[in-house]
């Protein structure tokens, strides 16, 4: 299971990152937008956690360019912000985690629907 953290602040990115390698998950990292596509393009994860205030390129763009791609409409999406998300962003996000999230709120996210 590989898992992509798109987080511009260190200590959540590391909290974030450390408990989803935790939990088992094989963790690539990036600290804003641009870096993230770029490392999407390489590695086709099967979760994003995508932090939404971002410097260069923030989530929701980054999101919108995720979901105008075949590739990008497959991975699960999970938004964390401090602020308020618009009905837009949730209807292209998987979850939505609102900061501070719970761990176990996280974890729970980001596991594969059951089929």
């Amino acid at each position: 299971m590989r898992a992509f953290v798109v987080e511009d602040d260190p200590d959540q990115r590391d909290l974030v990152c450390h408990e989803l390698e935790r939990a088992g998950w094989s963790v690539e990292v990036a600290e804003d937008g641009i870096a993230a596509l770029g490392t999407i393009r390489r590695v086709i994860p099967d979760v994003i956690v995508l932090d939404l205030r971002m410097p260069n390129l923030d989530g929701v763009q980054v999101l919108k360019l995720l979901r105008s791609t075949d590739v990008g409409r497959r991975i699960r999406v999970i938004v964390t912000t401090g602020g308020e998300v618009d009905e837009a962003v949730r209807a292209l996000a998987t979850a939505v985690l609102i900061k501070p999230f719970k761990i176990a709120d996280l974890l729970r996210a980001v596991e594969p629907p059951t089929t």
